[in-house]
């Protein structure tokens, strides 16, 4: 990373790596099946444990946003989702918690989500699945949590299926990053707010394609936006 920024001279934006997600951490350390039976059998020890993730997290991005500072403006970059923040920003995840009850996401995961939202400016919940949508009261009480993004697991019913929970999530005041087909724009545009919302388009064919995309979303959303 170090080399990277020193080679940038202004030419591009660092990213931060992918380094998140304590209990995903966890879970790759202990495997899914011992480290679940351990939230029932030691669940003091795996909080324990969690927090020195956090601890890890915390530390080893200290490192990580000084190094790409000077290349993002004074702030930071979330790569895969196209954000450009003036502070720190990181995803904040657990995909383990599509195996957690809400009380259990509520007990262990809001913990540790709180104790890495200490460092950031920004936090983006990276909702992967619909299994995660069960844990929405408690991530969307959190006021820390900016924005939370939906991404469309395959084999699970399409994005325009989902428009009800991310009405659910615009109306709790977060913001929303979705990455989606060109062909599923026009009909999610129809159906909820384009104030806070980041399209991640997947499949533009070229520049002048991505462009028409743009002018496309423009013109849809201008007047609601000025309200």
């Amino acid at each position: 990373m170090r080399y990277l920024a020193a080679e940038s001279k202004g030419r591009y934006l660092l990213g931060m790596p992918d380094n998140c997600g304590s209990y995903d951490a966890l879970a790759q350390l202990r495997g899914n099946e011992p480290l679940l039976m351990d939230f029932l059998d030691e669940p003091e020890a795996v909080k324990r444990a969690a927090r020195l993730c956090v601890d890890c997290l915390r530390d080893s991005c200290d490192i990580m946003f000084e190094t790409v500072r000077g290349t993002c403006m004074g702030g930071s970059v979330h790569g895969w989702m196209n954000l450009l923040s003036r502070g720190k920003i990181m995803q904040l995840q657990c995909d383990l918690a599509v195996m957690l009850s809400p009380d259990m996401f509520g007990e262990f995961i809001m913990e540790e989500l709180r104790g890495t939202m200490d460092f950031l400016d920004n936090g983006v919940y990276h909702i992967d699945g619909r299994e995660q949508v069960r844990h929405l009261d408690h991530l969307l009480s959190e006021p820390r949590i900016n924005m939370c993004q939906w991404v469309s697991v395959a084999g699970q019913p399409p994005l325009i299926e989902n428009v009800p929970t991310l009405r659910r999530i615009q109306k709790a005041g977060k913001g929303l990053v979705i990455q989606i087909s060109k062909a599923e724009i026009k009909p999610l545009m129809q159906q909820i707010s384009p104030k806070g919302v980041i399209l991640l388009v997947s499949d533009a064919s070229s520049p002048e394609e991505a462009e028409d995309i743009v002018r496309w979303v423009e013109r849809a959303t201008g007047d609601a936006l000025k309200n």
